[in-house]
C-alpha cells in the first residue's frame, strides 16, 4: 500500500494537478489567472489526503485488532510530525523515510536507555525533541532531499559538466508553456 501512494503521489505531482498545486503555491495570484481553480484543487487535494488518513488508520485498527484511545496519546503525534519532518515533508518518500529512521532510533534507544538507567518514556521524548532540532538544523528539509541534494552534487561533479539553475517559478513557466 506504500509503495502504491508513493507511486500515486509521484504520478499526481508530475501531472496536470501537481504542476498547478505548484503554481499555486508560488504564485496563487498568477496561478488563477491563467485559469487555475484556487479552491478546487485544494479541496481534491484535502479529499486525496484525508482519504489516504483514513485508509491508514483503518488499516492500523485491523493490525492492532483492536481501536483503543489509549495508544493515540498527543507524544504519538509529535512522533510522526517528527518522522514527517526528519525524512522530509515535501518529498514523496519523505514521511515514509522518517519513520523508518524515527523506528531505527526507537529500537536503538530502548538498550540504550536501559544502559543508562534512564526511564524509557522520558527517554524518547528526549531522542524525539533531539531529532526536531536536528531537522531544523537541517533547514527544515528533511533527510530525504538532503541526501538527493548530495548525491546530485556528487553524479554532477563526476559525470556532466554544472547546468544553470532552473527558475523559481518553473511550474508556472512549464504551466504557461502546455496553455
Amino acid at each position: 500500500l506504500l509503495a502504491l501512494t508513493a507511486l500515486a503521489v509521484a504520478a499526481a505531482r508530475r501531472g496536470a494537478p501537481g504542476l498547478e498545486l505548484s503554481a499555486l503555491r508560488q504564485a496563487p495570484a498568477l496561478a488563477t489567472s491563467l485559469g487555475v481553480g484556487l479552491a478546487s484543487r485544494r479541496l481534491a487535494a484535502f479529499s486525496a489526503t484525508a482519504t489516504l488518513a483514513g485508509l491508514a488508520g483503518a488499516l492500523s485498527v485491523q493490525l492492532q485488532a483492536v481501536a483503543d484511545p489509549a495508544s493515540y496519546d498527543p507524544f504519538l503525534s509529535f512522533k510522526l510530525l517528527v518522522a514527517v519532518l526528519l525524512g522530509g515533508a515535501a518529498a514523496t518518500l519523505g514521511p515514509a523515510a522518517g519513520v523508518a529512521v524515527l523506528g531505527l532510533i526507537g529500537l536503538v534507544s530502548g538498550p540504550l536507555a536501559r544502559l543508562l538507567h534512564l526511564p524509557l518514556e522520558r527517554f524518547d521524548v528526549a531522542v524525539a525533541a533531539v531529532l526536531l532540532v536536528f531537522v531544523l538544523a537541517l533547514g527544515g528539509e528533511g533527510i530525504v532531499p538532503w541526501v538527493l541534494e548530495r548525491t546530485r552534487r556528487t553524479s554532477r561533479t563526476y559525470r556532466r559538466p554544472a547546468v544553470p539553475a532552473e527558475p523559481v517559478n518553473n511550474a508556472l513557466v512549464r504551466l504557461v508553456t502546455s496553455i
